[in-house]
Parts: structure tokens; sequence; C-alpha cells
């Protein structure tokens, strides 16, 4: 996404009393963003934010220099999605021979934040159980910095996926796993309050499953270049999506997705 656009959003955004940023790609690494750090400093610029961070599956926190500008953005979190830290497990279900930079970037990620007071909140996502943790290198090298760290390292286990729509098959998870989710959808889904900002600058509502490339599919409901993200956010066009999220007329995006949530009623009260 170019800076002009990210500028843009963000900005508008604040000005509305948007307070919480994911700076993550629909699909992809944020770390080869080759802008991420401009766009962490113009956040930085606008003002206080209650949360901004990003999904990262690690890899490139081999390189120092990105470490050291991730402590100094301004970002309040980052969560690290891998499959733990047994070699060979890591690279099957990763599908990359990376695994000695991966641990590495960790560490020196984990160490740095420590070394800094702790200016970021890490969370370690480890796909499947917790045999995948049952290692030397993660009792020796990640295990005392997690405990050392009242809370501000945090780790959990993932055992539901869900299956993109179809793309992703139950032979392709980690052992003893399963997808999440099914498709009764009773309420308008949670995820449709949501915004994203696309890398061409369409704003769409909900920030998961995408629809064919190239496509403007149900839940894309205006652009940042032509629009005012205030008024899209509030446009009859949004209540009209978020209509067809659940239910007999749910679009097609929607009506195949497992990461459906319901809206909850104290999410509508605001109580």
């Amino acid at each position: 996404m170019s800076n002009e656009i990210f500028f843009k959003a963000s900005e508008e955004y604040y000005e509305i009393g948007g307070r919480n940023i994911t700076l993550n790609a629909l699909t992809g690494e944020p770390l080869l963003d080759p802008l991420l750090f401009d766009k962490t400093s113009f956040l930085k610029s606008l003002g206080d934010f209650d949360s901004t961070g990003f999904t990262t599956n690690g890899i490139l926190l081999s390189k120092n220099e990105i470490v050291e500008s991730i402590l100094d953005s301004g970002l309040s979190y980052i969560n690290i999605s891998t499959a733990g830290f047994a070699k060979a497990t890591y690279e099957r279900i990763m599908g990359v021979k990376k695994y000695e930079e991966f641990l590495s970037g960790v560490c020196r990620l984990l160490q740095r934040n420590q070394e800094s007071g702790y200016p970021i909140s890490i969370h370690l996502a480890i796909r499947g159980l917790r045999n995948n943790i049952n290692t030397d290198d993660f009792s020796t090298k990640i295990l005392p910095l997690v405990d050392s760290s009242d809370g501000r390292v945090t780790i959990s286990f993932l055992r539901l996926y869900t299956d993109w729509m179809g793309r992703i098959k139950l032979e392709d998870l980690p052992r003893n796993c399963g997808f999440q989710g099914s498709h009764i959808k009773i309420k308008p889904c949670g995820l449709s309050f949501n915004l994203g900002v696309l890398t061409n600058g369409d704003l769409r509502l909900c920030h998961c499953h995408f629809g064919e490339e190239g496509r403007i599919d149900p839940l894309t409901i205006g652009n940042i270049g032509k629009d005012s993200l205030e008024e899209v956010w509030f446009s009859e066009a949004a209540k009209s999506v978020r209509k067809t999220t659940y239910g007999d007329n749910a679009n097609e995006i929607c009506k195949k997705c497992r990461t459906y949530m319901a809206i909850s009623n104290h999410f509508l009260t605001g109580e």
C-alpha cells in the first residue's frame, strides 16, 4: 500500500475517533512492506492510539535493523504466528527451511524488548499443540524470556482454523487440529464492523477472506481515493452490506466463510 493511501485513510480514521489500527496484509507478511516504518512514524505523529500492531511469521526478525525499527516504531503489540520450536515440525507446517532465522529473530526481539523496558507486548501464537514447544530450543532460549516478562510476552495454541473458503483442506492442518465455526449464521457478523483499507484504496467491511483477484466483492463499500472514510462508514451502503452477512440472503463471501462471529448485544449497545 502506498503511503498516500495509508496516510489519508489513517488520518481520517483518527479524526472520527478511531484508536485501533492493525497493519496486517490481507494475505502476506507485513515486514516485507518497505514503507512499513514510514507508516508507523505517521501514526505516531497523529497522536495516541489504544492499539497498533500487526501479525508476522517472524522470519525477517533475524535482521537486526528490523528489530530496532520495531522497538522504535511506537507500536503497542506484535503477534508472531508460527509452528513452534521443533525444527522438523516448523519446516513441515510453515513450508520453508527458515527455522534458524526464525529462532534467532524471535530471540533477538524478545531480548531487545526486555532490555528496552518492554515498549511492545509480544504474543506467540503456536499452530498446533503444546508438543510443538517441548524442545530444548524453547525451554532454554524462549521460555526464560517469557517467564521474566511479567505477562508482557504471552503464548497461545491454535487448534481451530478457517478453511479460507474451501482453499485449505483438513490434511493441510497441523495434527489434531480442525476447522473453526460453522456455516449457520443467524445474526449480523461482528467482523462487518471492522473496516479494512486494501492496497488500491478500496474500503472493505471485514478484514478476512477476499474474493477473486481484482474483483470488487460484496463487502467493498467505497474507495479512500474517491470517498470520505466517515461518509462511507456511516453510509446506507455499509448498513445494507451488514445485512447480507447472515441468514438466507447472505452474500457469496459470507455464505462460505467460517470466520463468522455473531454480533453481540454488548457490542451494539456499548454496555
